[in-house]
């Protein structure tokens, strides 16, 4: 019984049966999560951190006594803890992303297409005359109404 006393004894020492190559100190690796808080493996709700910081002009906030989300606008743009500090009774609040067509000639309302042309520019005067001198519309600029200071939308 001798070589049993001594393998239990080294056992204890250095882990427990079947795993003497760990050392008994040594504590248990802990489960890997995915992205989640801690006990909540594998749901967290990746983006929702960049919502929470960035201002948004449109919400939709939720409330536990209605029956579905109601849409607020507010400006200037607010961040979610903003949104949730005005609205008290919110449990929950969504940015609503909003599509905006880039600044462009053809987004513009100031474009015309008179006959057959591909469009003319009846806003600005800095951009030179499509027929003569003294017409009043002007050749779409060359990148397209991009960095157009007189540009309105389309309504």
């Amino acid at each position: 019984m001798a070589l049993d006393d001594l393998l239990s004894t080294l056992e204890r020492q250095n882990g427990t049966s079947g795993t003497s190559d760990v050392l008994a100190d040594v504590p248990p690796k802990p489960a890997p999560t995915l992205g989640g808080t801690s006990g909540t493996s594998g749901t967290s709700e990746n983006g929702k951190g960049e919502a929470q910081a960035e201002a948004f002009p449109v919400w939709l906030i939720v409330c536990p006594d209605r029956r579905r989300p109601f849409e607020v606008h507010l400006w200037p743009p607010a961040t979610l803890a903003e949104v949730l500090a005005l609205y008290p009774t919110g449990t929950d609040a969504q940015p609503v992303r909003q599509h905006v067509e880039p600044r462009s000639c053809r987004t513009c309302r100031y474009l015309k297409r008179p006959g057959l042309s591909g469009g003319l520019c009846a806003g600005r005067d800095d951009l030179p005359h499509a027929y003569t001198a003294g017409h009043p519309l002007r050749r779409l600029p060359d990148d397209g109404g991009a960095s157009c200071g007189t540009w309105e939308a389309l309504t």
